[in-house]
């Protein structure tokens, strides 16, 4: 079963090549801020900052989101 439905494999992986920020990365998997912070374990009030630009997430943090996302979504057949 697709976790995320709103994404394709192929306008997520030009997402990644790109340099893809919070927000996109959010919206392609549809889900809210609350759902997408509980599902990576992140704060709601950190996903705020981020999407609005008051703060950068750290690099490393982007990459582990790819990780995990390119393991459940990619890896199932997606």
């Amino acid at each position: 079963m697709n976790k995320f439905p709103y994404m394709s494999l192929k306008i997520l992986q030009n997402c990644w090549e790109k340099g893809m920020k919070i927000k996109e990365l959010r919206d392609l998997t549809g889900m809210s801020q609350s759902t997408f912070a509980a599902y990576f374990g992140i704060s709601v009030r950190n996903i705020q900052e981020w999407e609005q630009e008051r703060k950068q997430p750290p690099p490393y943090l982007v990459s582990l989101l790819k990780r995990i996302l390119d393991n459940e979504y990619f890896n199932n057949g997606n």
